[in-house]
């Protein structure tokens, strides 16, 4: 990949809502960008996964599609972006992001360099979920977490990682920080109560 290309990427496997694996990023700008579209659902990412499309955003800044994914890059560099899904033969396994410090559109040559990348690291992600090749891979902190929250609060599955998004964006924290502290016990199922019921 061209080194002007973008500014930053990050790619993970994504096997449902609360199944995570982050696979590399380049930097904590990357990171975040990956991590807080996990904890919202909203923005490029969430809606190529969804949908099984690419996105491709000139300014996610400017962007009203996304309120809330703007109000949390506020002060980030990122304004291009692009959120591929990892497509594979036997189906969608992860995303690729990449953003870039400018907005602007992306070029055809810039598309189809960023596609021919996302298609090495969909082999690379099938890969890793190949348990027979390279191992499982390990139950995610998020997915623990969720599990906790179902059985404290009497949850089905998506509700629980609902109170877990609910929980970190009330705090202004990520999924996977306020799912750390669960699986951790620096926090309880309990602490995510908003008072409520």
């Amino acid at each position: 990949m061209r080194g002007d290309l973008v500014d930053g990427c990050t790619s993970s496997v994504l096997l449902g809502p609360d199944e995570r694996y982050p696979m590399a990023h380049t930097d904590a700008h990357a990171r975040r960008l990956d991590e807080v579209q996990f904890t919202l659902w909203e923005g490029p990412g969430p809606e190529a996964v969804d949908r099984g499309v690419p996105r491709w955003v000139a300014d996610v800044r400017d962007s009203r599609q996304w309120p809330l994914l703007g109000d949390a890059l506020a002060g980030s560099p990122v304004r291009g972006m692009v959120a591929l899904p990892l497509l594979t033969p036997v189906g969608p396994v992860g995303l690729f992001t990449a953003y870039r410090r400018r907005p602007g559109r992306f070029a055809p040559s810039d598309v189809a360099s960023l596609v021919a990348f996302a298609d090495a690291v969909a082999t690379l992600a099938l890969g890793r979920i190949d348990a027979d090749r390279d191992g499982p891979l390990p139950r995610p902190q998020v997915g623990v977490a969720v599990g906790r929250v179902m059985a404290h609060h009497q949850l089905d599955a998506e509700d629980a990682l609902s109170m877990l998004r609910a929980y970190a964006f009330r705090t202004g924290r990520t999924v996977m920080q306020v799912a750390g502290d669960l699986t951790s016990g620096r926090s309880a199922p309990a602490d995510l109560d908003d008072g409520r019921r």
